[in-house]
């Protein structure tokens, strides 16, 4: 969480916000540090997460368990109509990051997008969007709020965006996508810590311009779709499905059991 205090404190504009967040960094990064130390074991749910405790705590143990997806519930689904034009972006909107992402995403590329292609559309789907984002509506701009189900948007839409400039951990919503065969166009931040690559199951791109060029030739390139959405299903199947990643937690476990257990000749003495 640390991480996410550190990055906000570097994209806002506020000098009073950047004085809190760097507060609450340093505070949360000292509360991190000390509780972690404490324990047998560290479970990351990233390898750059790992690598951030690592720093920091390298004496104590720490395996990499990622975050997954219910892949019976975030599913293809044939039945529902896709827009060409659609884009989709699902998360709860009151998280500071992801209000600004979408904030960048409005100013910065979905002008860019429709240069190009004027009838472009954005779902802007999740709770509490900030009033300066629902300003912001549009016939092509849909900003729902709360829903009870985010699936249908992701449907109909063809492609998700994930332009996040700030946030720590791994976000779930790259393999719900990934999950309902949907190509996602994301920054590095957007898609860190889970193993996509760029060109074959995600598209990559930093700067307004580039992510402005990777949606419209995704939208354009029926064929390319097809690559980044088989590719990224098999990911999500083979690493990041709930089951695959509890028979590796268990393995974990065991691991762990077993160097607690005393060697055959010490039980032979206790005995």
């Amino acid at each position: 969480e640390y991480v996410n205090f550190r990055r906000m404190s570097e994209k806002v504009r506020s000098p009073l916000r950047k004085w809190f967040y760097r507060h609450e960094c340093r505070k949360m990064h000292r509360n991190e540090i000390d509780d972690l130390s404490s324990y047998d074991v560290i479970f990351s749910t990233s390898e750059s997460d790992r690598q951030t405790f690592q720093k920091d705590i390298p004496d104590v143990p720490n395996y990499v368990i990622p975050n997954g997806v219910d892949t019976s519930y975030f599913r293809p689904s044939p039945s529902y109509r896709t827009n060409p034009n659609a884009m989709v972006f699902t998360g709860m909107m009151g998280y500071v990051p992801n209000n600004d992402g979408m904030l960048y995403f409005l100013d910065e590329i979905f002008p860019r997008v429709q240069m190009q292609i004027p009838d472009a559309k954005i779902y802007i789907v999740g709770s509490h969007p900030s009033e300066e984002l629902k300003q912001r509506t549009t016939d092509n701009i849909i900003i729902t709020g709360f829903v009870d189900d985010v699936r249908p948007f992701v449907w109909r839409s063809n492609l998700f965006v994930v332009p996040l400039r700030m946030g720590s951990g791994t976000r779930l919503k790259v393999v719900e996508a990934l999950a309902m065969k949907k190509p996602v166009v994301s920054t590095s931040v957007g898609c860190e810590g889970i193993d996509v690559e760029h060109g074959k199951s995600v598209l990559m791109a930093d700067d307004p311009e580039a992510f402005a060029e990777n949606v419209v030739r995704l939208m354009q390139d029926e064929e390319l779709r097809e690559e980044l959405t088989h590719h990224g299903y098999a990911l999500v199947r083979n690493k990041y499905d709930w089951t695959v990643i509890g028979d590796k937690m268990l393995e974990v476990y065991e691991m762990l059991e077993e160097q607690k257990q005393p060697d055959s000749h010490l039980r032979e003495v206790l005995v």
